[in-house]
């Protein structure tokens, strides 16, 4: 198993987002930005001979020989309606050749881009070659910090995947998180304690 640097992660996604980093590639999808570690290695593109239950599907995939670098198909939302709430991610991934790992992924950013939650599916990767298969990624949001949720499609390496249904929505509190919350900066203290181990 895979384990990323989450501040590399984050920070090269929120950069290339909010620097516009679009794409135009095989006639870009309306909402959905191509971001990564290395972007241009990768393509994102509408798959117009294939659906999945009736809805649209995008492919993710490299264009050349990956191994160090992801690329992601993202978007971001305000978090104002789902504060207070558990959200999850949900779609459908069909995968080939993935030769590192894949998957949905969440975060959720408080003030000064500070990460709230965040799960990349790197406990359960998607790897190799894989049918269609449900996937579901579930965080939740603090009522009072969170600013705002990143979310999408990742592929470290090489490979390809078609992504189809994918859905946004607050879920009961039944259903489990898929990872921990990351510590709620409120309440941590302003300063190191127990340093010489009392």
């Amino acid at each position: 198993m895979r384990i990323w640097n989450m501040s590399w992660i984050c920070l090269s996604a929120m950069l290339l987002f909010a620097l516009g980093t679009g794409f135009a590639q095989e006639g870009g999808i309306k909402g959905w930005t191509l971001a990564g570690s290395a972007p241009k290695s990768y393509s994102v593109f509408k798959d117009r001979t294939e659906q999945h239950e009736k809805h649209n599907t995008i492919v993710l995939r490299s264009i050349e020989n990956v191994t160090d670098n992801f690329g992601t198909v993202m978007q971001m939302v305000q978090a104002k309606k789902f504060r207070g709430k558990r959200v999850m991610l949900s779609g459908y991934i069909r995968a080939k050749d993935v030769k590192g790992d894949a998957g949905l992924w969440m975060r959720v950013d408080g003030a000064n881009d500070v990460m709230l939650a965040f799960d990349n599916m790197s406990s359960r990767p998607i790897v190799g070659t894989e049918p269609w298969r449900k996937y579901e990624v579930v965080l939740d949001v603090p009522q009072v910090e969170s600013k705002d949720i990143a979310f999408g499609a990742r592929l470290y390496g090489s490979g390809q995947l078609w992504i189809s249904g994918l859905r946004l929505r607050a879920v009961s509190r039944a259903v489990k998180c898929t990872a921990p919350q990351v510590a709620d900066p409120k309440r941590l203290p302003e300063a190191p304690v127990n340093m010489d181990f009392d």
